[in-house]
């Protein structure tokens, strides 16, 4: 798929996700597009692919909010990478991986953020960070997912494209 929509889309889906999708809370959760935009992608492409959308769409949600710069890439190459690692491993089921990507990812996200959070300086409550976002957020991560995979999937059938094109 071509670099010159690929980033705009994520840019988009960064906006979205910093103004749009905080109204959509439920019980403090929202869902996080931009988590789930990369695992579905690396789902469909693989780790190349996903790595991409990761650095450019975590660096898109960075100069929307008050996160250091590079943070959200970081979490969201390493949420790629674990992707591919669970994507390539031996999962019974092929058709529930985006449901447990979703659930995984959301937990190595907020874990790296957090780890970043706290070497930066910020101030972080594990316990609230965990039961009161993070814990939500995964569940409202496991029901969006679907549809997201379904959109990207078909997108890449729709651009079938053998691979990034820079």
């Amino acid at each position: 798929m071509s670099v010159y929509f690929v980033v705009p889309l994520l840019v988009l889906v960064a906006i979205l996700q910093t103004t749009l999708l905080p109204h959509l809370s439920v019980g403090g959760a929202r869902p996080d597009l931009m988590l789930l935009m990369v695992i579905s992608w690396s789902l469909r492409r693989g780790l190349n692919e996903g790595v991409v959308w990761a650095f450019c769409g975590g660096l898109a949600l960075d100069l929307l909010s008050g996160a250091p710069l590079g943070s959200s890439s970081l979490a969201l190459i390493i949420v790629a990478i674990l992707t591919n690692l669970v994507r390539g491993g031996s999962v019974r089921s092929r058709a529930a991986l985006p449901w447990v990507m979703a659930a995984l990812a959301t937990f190595a996200y907020y874990g790296v953020l957090s780890i970043i959070l706290a070497i930066t300086g910020r101030p972080i409550d594990v316990g609230t960070i965990v039961f009161r976002h993070v814990l939500p957020s995964a569940v409202y991560n496991v029901v969006v997912v679907a549809l997201v995979y379904s959109l990207l999937t078909r997108l890449d059938q729709r651009t079938g494209e053998p691979e990034l094109r820079w």
